[in-house]
């Protein structure tokens, strides 16, 4: 229940705060501070959906394989993770969607080395005018990482959905 109270509060009542911090800290201006912040902000979304995922695994997944001389951490990676997987990929679908198009955090927390590709698009809105060609390709360059990873990740996500562990 905290964490889905903590993934509504928008970044923009954030800005403030995390900009002293990171001044503070030394992260501005740094993509350390602007990984650190996103994933703040977004691991929040990411247990409420994993949450879901692993409550449907059947403990007798669990027992069956400590009844086989599987370790604890060999029970995660070979019994708990492979189903798991389509609730990490739908969760990182949907994360890596929110931070590749976040604008306000990364115009605050970076400057011109750092900026993100969002950020650098806005330079084209200027007082002589908007250049269309620039903003259009950047628009384009924007759009295809993330919908190549979407593509990838969904590949993965129908992959798990059939692929079954326990008939009921």
């Amino acid at each position: 229940m905290a964490t889905l109270i903590l993934s509504m509060i928008a970044p923009a009542v954030l800005v403030v705060p995390l900009f002293v911090l990171w001044c503070k800290f030394g992260l501005i201006n740094a993509k350390t501070g602007l990984m650190i912040a996103y994933t703040g902000l977004n691991l929040p979304f990411a247990i409420w959906v994993l949450r879901s995922f692993i409550n449907e695994i059947p403990v007798e997944l669990d027992e069956a394989a400590l009844m086989d001389g599987c370790s604890e951490i060999g029970i995660f990676f070979r019994i708990i993770f492979p189903l798991i997987i389509p609730g990490v990929a739908a969760a990182a679908i949907f994360i890596f969607r929110i931070a590749w198009n976040e604008f306000l955090l990364a115009l605050v927390l970076t400057n011109r080395f750092t900026r993100t590709l969002p950020v650098a698009t806005s330079l084209y809105l200027t007082d002589h005018g908007i250049q269309w060609g620039k903003l259009t390709a950047m628009g384009t360059l924007i759009a295809l990482p993330a919908l190549l990873f979407a593509f990838l990740a969904t590949r993965r996500l129908i992959k798990g959905l059939t692929a079954g562990a326990v008939k009921y």
